[in-house]
């Protein structure tokens, strides 16, 4: 039973079991074993799954829940917080966070959320010779998770974030679906593109083509650190 689920989930979110493998750092014979029964997944990877696929721990284990017993959603089961309604995300600066998002784009792990304004929510991930660095729109943001630090992270190192940061700067470009108001879906994708604007009326990349950015879901880019 949770091999279809998990095979019929991937499908949904159009990834193969290698792209499924990645975000949850196992091998693509690991999930091709799990589609086929020949393996299950243990604690941690359920919880990752049921994470990604945003449905409980029960649900995919195809445990039906009791008539007398409400639902329980997935980000309460796997440690998420909902995020408040006010979207201000202040209690999670410089703390190392996974963080949850709609649509098939579903989020980050072990990123740190370093500032925000009003639309975007602005986080790093160290890499060993890079940092990934993002803008993200807080209303795609369903959930966040605190995570543990294993290991001292150089934080005199991250660059100081806002929409400036990113001008001038080669990244990748995702656009929200104009048909929809929800954020459940990405649209259109510009892949190391040179962004030449970000400010609070439009997005300017390459090439002359230019965006509102209040259709703009996300933009990131890395950069060197030695």
């Amino acid at each position: 039973m949770i091999g279809v689920i998990i095979a019929k989930r991937r499908a949904e979110l159009s990834l193969s079991q290698e792209e499924l493998a990645e975000r949850l750092c196992v091998s693509r014979s690991a999930v091709a074993k799990w589609e086929t029964g020949k393996g299950t997944p243990d604690v941690e990877n359920l919880k990752a799954l049921a994470a990604l696929f945003q449905i409980s721990v029960d649900e995919l284990l195809g445990v039906e829940p009791k008539e007398d017993e409400p639902a329980v959603e997935a980000c309460d089961v796997v440690g998420y917080n909902a995020i408040p309604e006010e979207r201000s995300l202040e209690t999670y600066y410089s703390k190392k966070c996974s963080v949850e998002l709609s649509g098939w784009n579903n989020g980050f792990v072990d990123g740190y959320i370093v500032g925000e304004d009003r639309e975007f929510m602005f986080y790093v991930i160290p890499e060993k010779k890079t940092v990934e660095v993002g803008a993200v729109r807080k209303a795609t943001v369903v959930a966040i998770r605190e995570e543990k630090e294993r290991k001292p992270v150089a934080k005199e190192n991250w660059p100081s974030v806002n929409r400036n940061f990113f001008v001038g700067k080669v990244g990748s470009v995702w656009l929200v679906d104009e048909k929809l108001i929800d954020w459940s879906f990405r649209e259109k994708e510009f892949i190391d593109v040179p962004v030449l604007e970000f400010s609070e009326e439009r997005v300017v990349i390459m090439a002359g083509k230019e965006f509102k950015t209040e259709k703009v879901a996300e933009i990131k880019v890395k950069i060197a650190t030695s």
